[in-house]
């Protein structure tokens, strides 16, 4: 959830540990204690960054560091090895809007402040990556 206070301030409550945070203009990332990536693009809808190269089955594929840019992401892993992805072009962006658009339907999903409250409900979920990240200083697709 997200408790806001004087109508200022906005704290995200995941109950996570956060090894690293990232921001840039328009996304946030947060590495959590279990190597686990967590993107903040919209109030209430964080995402956890679900790929098998970055399962952290080795140190290859066991995220250490994060870095947000404005329209890319970054990872470096335990071997040293860097992914990046551009979250807000093809397929990734096509699957964050399609889960968005599906959330908006729930009604428990939805991310907006009941009235008088000060806390916004978060709904997390995963966006599952078989496709997009690419190593080292690959060309996009």
């Amino acid at each position: 959830m997200i408790q806001c206070t004087n109508g200022n301030l906005c704290v995200y409550s995941l109950r996570i540990l956060s090894l690293d945070f990232s921001c840039s203009d328009i996304h946030a990332m947060a590495l959590d204690a279990n190597s686990r990536i967590w993107t903040f693009i919209n109030w209430g809808r964080p995402f956890r960054l679900v790929s098998p190269s970055l399962d952290c089955s080795s140190p290859g594929t066991t995220p250490v560091q994060i870095e947000c840019s404005l329209r890319f992401s970054a990872v470096l892993t335990g071997s040293g090895d860097v992914y990046a992805w551009w979250l807000y072009e093809g397929t990734l962006w096509d699957q964050y809007w399609k889960t968005v658009g599906e959330l908006d339907k729930d009604e428990s999903a939805k991310a907006v402040v009941p009235d008088g409250g000060t806390v916004i409900p978060c709904h997390t979920w995963e966006m599952n990556v078989q496709r997009g990240l690419y190593s080292g200083l690959a060309l996009r697709e």
